[in-house]
Formats: C-alpha cells, sequence, structure tokens
C-alpha cells in the first residue's frame, strides 16, 4: 500500500469566513488529517470508539459513486461526513491491492472542506487523473482519527470505481 501525504486544505466555513490550513499532496499517494476537537463522552455521546473498536464515520455522497466508471481526466473525488461534529485536517488514504490505476496526476492537489451543519462536512479534492488506464481505482483508509478520547474510523474502501480511457 502506498500512503498520500498532506500539503494544503482550504476550510471553508458556513458564515462565509474561510482559512488556508495546508496544502494536501500525494507525495507517494496519500492524505493524512487530524481533527479539530471538541469533548468526547458528553452527555449526548453514550461511548467512544476505541482503538480496537473504533466508531466508524457516516460517509453519504461519496463521488464519484461507488461501483461507477468515469473517463480518466478530471476527476473529483468527495463525501460528506455526517454526524460527527469536527474537522479533520488530515486523512490518510493507501491504494488497496486492488487498485491498478497507478499514481495521481497532479501530484499534489488540494481538498475543500465546507460545514453543512453543526455535524456534517463536505470534503471535495481538487480534480486528478490516474496514469494508469483503463484500470480499477480502490482507495481505503490508512488511519484511525481521534477526538479528544474517542477513536474513529472509515470504512473500506472510501473509493472504489473504474477508470476509463478519456
Amino acid at each position: 500500500m502506498v500512503e498520500f501525504r498532506n500539503r494544503l486544505v482550504t476550510l471553508a466555513l458556513p458564515s462565509g469566513a474561510a482559512r488556508s490550513l495546508k496544502s494536501l499532496g500525494f507525495g507517494a499517494l496519500g492524505v493524512a488529517l487530524a481533527l479539530a476537537t471538541t469533548a468526547c463522552g458528553e452527555e449526548d455521546e453514550p461511548t467512544c470508539g476505541t482503538v480496537d473498536e473504533p466508531l466508524v464515520l457516516e460517509l453519504v455522497d461519496v463521488t464519484p459513486a461507488d461501483g461507477s466508471s468515469v473517463a480518466n481526466s478530471a476527476i473529483v473525488h468527495g463525501f460528506t461526513i455526517v454526524g460527527f461534529d469536527a474537522l479533520i485536517r488530515d486523512f490518510s488514504f493507501a491504494k488497496s491491492t486492488l487498485h491498478t490505476a497507478g499514481d495521481p496526476t497532479p501530484a499534489t492537489f488540494s481538498i475543500t472542506a465546507t460545514a453543512l451543519a453543526d455535524d456534517e462536512v463536505r470534503y471535495e479534492f481538487a480534480p486528478l487523473a490516474w496514469s494508469v488506464a483503463p484500470a480499477h481505482v480502490e482507495l481505503v483508509a490508512a488511519a484511525l482519527y481521534r477526538k479528544d478520547e474517542c477513536v474513529y474510523s472509515l470504512l473500506p474502501p472510501i473509493f472504489r470505481y473504474d477508470v476509463t480511457t478519456p
């Protein structure tokens, strides 16, 4: 597995304020993000996940859609995390053993995070293409995420689709 490395993230808040956090890049194909935190174990949170049994974050509106086929040109990846009241600043993804699409171009890219509600954030990656097409893309989470004492994970695969020659 090859890991993505973080370099540039832009955060767009509902109030219209935007912050440039840090640029995100695909050095060897990976993204790592830390969490802006609020207290874990608050009265409305009955339990916290652990390293051995992390709580799974709910992803919706994943693009490209699971199992889809897309042209290998200007592919925008994105997803929304719901039911989680923290911003993830560093993601860590890896290629699964089923990934055959090679490395992304450009090697450096950016992410925009937009707060849609108190517990809902949309993450969008800048457009990219893969070095091999036709091929299969399959990226999995390569890290757990901690918010105070709680541990969270993303279910694999995060992205799973086929690329065709543009």
